[in-house]
């Protein structure tokens, strides 16, 4: 005679929530997606991610900077106080189970007293944020920390080369001191602005402290609208610059068209893929490239070939003023007050850069109409950034 056996029928999610372990961010948006095709597009989703360097895993121009208003991490720009001299730095603390390595630490060296910018910015380029034109929105997700709990900003602007520059803010709350915590906005699409390969670029801004000129007028935080620099902040953003030694630090940024207000599993890019993204704005060149000087042996001329092809045409400076230079004979020679001019290949409106002629003139005389190579790592910078 045949036995039947019946089951009951079983729920996954709520079996899988009584597990005393955490599945962390990425579960709990997949734990609740109802079909899958849902969590296909989760999975899918964070390969749009526009932010490069979200981890903080790579810092082509140092690991420590003092006082605001410069590049620190690649593609992360810093607009600093400027009197209370914030310390940026490198950290490996990080949230736990988060998968990443790194993260980003702005450290005050004094109280804020509200007069100058104080927020950390990140610029995505029209290319990236083509794919944001078809969207019905978009989500920014990170991981925040800072000593002072409380109201903070971030504000959404985007560059135009023409009209008015157009802005929307969101707010998020920290809720602990000194506690890795893990938030997420939404932003709906701005129908008036269509991206395109030559236009525009949208900046996003966390603010750390409270500006005075952003927060006199009627914060908007509630639809795209034409940049009133007034309206940025609310009046109740917090100071997490308060007093010297206060920190405010970020990792895990990530930044994707369509609406996710839960989450989303983070894009993990090894160090390699990082790098080479980040070339596309910022290359340093030294050791090995050659060249050759001319009759007098004043200035020799360095071809450079862009690996990757950069953004734009970079903006060259000398970072390591200690040239030293080997001809053909291996004959080193010390270059004395060098001075550099730059000309990069003609450039296809629309194109990339792939290279260009580097003039170093310098004091020391080197063998004349002569094959050298440059012996100084890191010497000199080309920067391509928007």
């Amino acid at each position: 005679m045949a036995v039947k056996f019946t089951k009951p029928e079983i729920n996954v999610r709520e079996k899988l929530a009584e597990l005393d372990k955490p599945s962390g961010i990425a579960g709990e948006a997949m734990l609740r997606a109802e079909t899958p095709q849902e969590q296909n597009e989760l999975i899918g989703a964070n390969l749009n991610n526009i932010i490069i360097n979200g981890d903080f895993q790579v810092w082509q121009r140092g690991t420590s900077f003092t006082t605001g208003n410069k590049y620190t991490a690649d593609r992360w720009y810093l607009y600093g106080n400027g009197s209370t001299n914030e310390t940026v730095t490198q950290q490996t603390d990080v949230p736990e189970n988060s998968g990443n390595s790194y993260s980003l630490r702005i450290t005050a060296g004094g109280a804020y007293a509200g007069g100058n910018y104080a927020m950390l910015r990140y610029k995505a380029e029209p290319k990236d944020l083509m794919k944001l034109n078809n969207a019905v929105g978009s989500t920014l997700q990170f991981w925040i920390k800072s000593d002072n709990p409380g109201l903070y900003t971030i504000t959404f602007l985007q560059h135009r080369i023409s009209g008015s520059q157009r802005q929307i803010s969101r707010t998020y709350t920290i809720n602990s001191s000194d506690v890795w915590e893990f938030k997420t906005v939404t932003i709906p699409a701005d129908s008036t602005v269509l991206y395109n390969a030559n236009t525009n670029y949208l900046s996003i801004d966390w603010a750390y402290g409270k500006h005075t000129s952003y927060s006199s007028g009627t914060f908007n935080d509630h639809s795209w609208a034409d940049n009133v620099t007034s309206n940025r902040q609310p009046a109740g953003q917090t100071n997490a610059m308060s007093a010297s030694g206060k920190k405010f630090s970020i990792s895990g940024v990530q930044f994707v068209p369509g609406k996710y207000p839960s989450g989303l599993p983070h894009l993990h890019r090894s160090y390699g893929e990082e790098l080479a993204l980040c070339k596309r704005y910022f290359q340093k060149h030294g050791i090995g490239v050659s060249g050759y000087s001319n009759s007098s042996g004043s200035v020799i001329s360095f071809a450079f070939r862009f690996t990757p092809e950069m953004r734009a045409q970079p903006t060259v400076s000398i970072n390591n003023t200690t040239f030293a230079f080997a001809d053909t004979f291996v004959s080193m020679r010390n270059a004395s007050s060098p001075s550099i001019s730059y000309n990069g290949f003609t450039q296809v409106s629309g194109s990339e850069v792939t290279g260009g002629e580097l003039q170093i003139t310098q004091g020391t005389t080197t063998t004349s109409s002569n094959f050298q190579q440059l012996y100084s790592e890191d010497a000199i910078w080309f920067d391509g950034e928007i």
